[in-house]
């Protein structure tokens, strides 16, 4: 969709000129005019003063003729490209270049777009009179075809913009334009079924809470994480809360993602750092790991894996140190504001989310009757897979797992949890599905990478 503003082309000239020498500037210019001014006026006090005849003037203007050409540079020692706010100039005396020149300036925008998901930059070259001219914006060669230079929401940014001008090239004139597009980003979905149960987008991830205050069971919409424009498919499940439908995708190839306290769920700390994705790091306990893009992922229905991280990634930072065995539930998470990951407990006393769930949901679905629901952990729960599936209320996919690799894709689906294991302190709880299987809370090194479904906290 094309954005509401669009940014002026900028026109670049470049001036074939005397060269930036101590002659070739603007005070150069003032200082030659001074001088044949003064030689101008001192020819006329002579012959004024003392009658000196015109052939013995020339003796004396000839000579500072001489002086001004010997003072006024002609090489290319100190040709350079002078760019301003508004154009670009080359600046050099007449004739050919006898090497390549290049100069670059740092060019600043302001853009307006009101859109969550940001905006993409784009840029090309038109109105183009001098093909052998390079010119590169942020280290890309910009050509009469358009290409992005840029993605975010960030509303003031800076651009490097450089022109090269080729030896052999002649002084002249020569002109183009940057054309620059801006495009408000689409977000990417993972489409919730129409229907009288879809309420639409609802915007923000973050600030849910009155949009969904009145929905009931099997009510879904779309939300947009901000921190990188992703949009989920949430929904009330049969517990009464409010899930992801879609694995966290929360990542980037490109570097490190910092998270803040106001768009993450870190309720300890300010901010917290998540490493870049990677598809080949070793197994690490203590230290945060982000694994993809996962293989065979494809963004959509039974293939949508997310991205994968270990504990200490899913937790925002814990480690064995700080969350041994024993130590209960994680304070912070990677998931967005307002949002947390799920409880999981191995006494059946203790809060646990995907017991819970597993248990309204069967007892919703007709699987079990109110009795079994009242005993979460009765004999056949592993026996209640079906509502976990990609074609039931949780959307569950078998996304598989990170060790040292990734491994059955397709196979199984692997959810952290945010408690430590109770007693192994290399370990925390994890919910596991597969085709004919659900166990809602076992434990796992933490080193594993695993997806994440957060849930609202209400």
């Amino acid at each position: 969709m094309q954005a509401t503003q669009n940014i002026t082309a900028r026109v670049i000239d470049v001036l074939g000129v005397p060269d930036t020498g101590a002659w070739g500037s603007f005070g150069g210019l003032i200082i030659m005019a001074a001088i044949l001014m003064t030689v101008g006026l001192a020819a006329v006090l002579l012959v004024w003063n003392f009658r000196i005849t015109g052939r013995f003037l020339s003796l004396l203007i000839v000579p500072a003729l001489a002086l001004f050409g010997v003072l006024s540079p002609v090489t290319l020692a100190t040709s350079a490209l002078t760019l301003a706010n508004s154009d670009i100039e080359l600046v050099y005396p007449a004739g050919e270049l006898t090497e390549a020149r290049t100069k670059s300036v740092a060019s600043a925008m302001t853009v307006a777009v009101d859109s969550v998901a940001g905006y993409t930059l784009a840029a090309k070259l038109d109105q183009v009179s001098a093909q052998n001219i390079t010119v590169t914006l942020d280290g890309a060669t910009l050509s009469e075809d358009s290409q992005e230079i840029y993605s975010g929401a960030d509303s003031e940014q800076e651009h490097n913009l450089a022109v090269t001008v080729p030896a052999g090239m002649s002084a002249g004139v020569y002109k183009f334009a940057i054309v620059y597009d801006l495009i408000e980003n689409a977000t990417t979905k993972n489409a919730c079924a129409a229907g009288d149960k879809f309420k639409g987008d609802i915007g923000d991830i973050r600030d849910i809470g009155a949009a969904t205050a009145a929905w009931t069971v099997g009510d879904i919409g779309l939300a947009t994480d901000i921190r990188n424009n992703q949009q989920y498919c949430i929904g009330r499940l049969a517990d009464g809360n409010i899930w992801m439908l879609d694995n966290l995708r929360l990542g980037s190839t490109d570097g490190p993602i910092t998270l803040t306290n106001s768009d993450s769920d870190l309720k300890t700390s300010a901010s917290f750092t998540l490493p870049q994705l990677t598809t080949s790091s070793a197994l690490d306990y203590d230290n945060p790991q982000t694994y993809g893009p996962v293989m065979g992922d494809s963004g959509t229905g039974e293939t949508n894996y997310g991205y994968f991280y270990n504990w200490s990634a899913a937790t925002a930072g814990e480690s064995r140190a700080t969350m041994p065995a024993g130590a209960g539930s994680a304070q912070n998470s990677i998931c967005p504001h307002h949002w947390q990951l799920p409880v999981a407990h191995y006494d059946p006393i203790k809060p646990n989310h995907f017991q819970t769930l597993n248990a309204a949901m069967a007892l919703d679905s007709g699987l079990i009757t109110s009795d079994q629901a009242n005993d979460p952990w009765g004999s056949d729960y592993d026996s209640w897979y079906q509502n976990w599936h990609n074609d039931g209320p949780f959307r569950g996919v078998f996304s598989g797992y990170w060790d040292d690799g990734f491994i059955a894709q397709g196979e199984i689906g692997y959810l952290w949890s945010r408690t430590a294991a109770p007693t192994y302190d290399d370990s925390a709880f994890y919910l596991f599905i597969s085709s004919d299987r659900i166990s809602p809370t076992y434990d796992i090194f933490r080193s594993s990478g695993l997806a994440i479904r957060c849930i609202y906290k209400q």
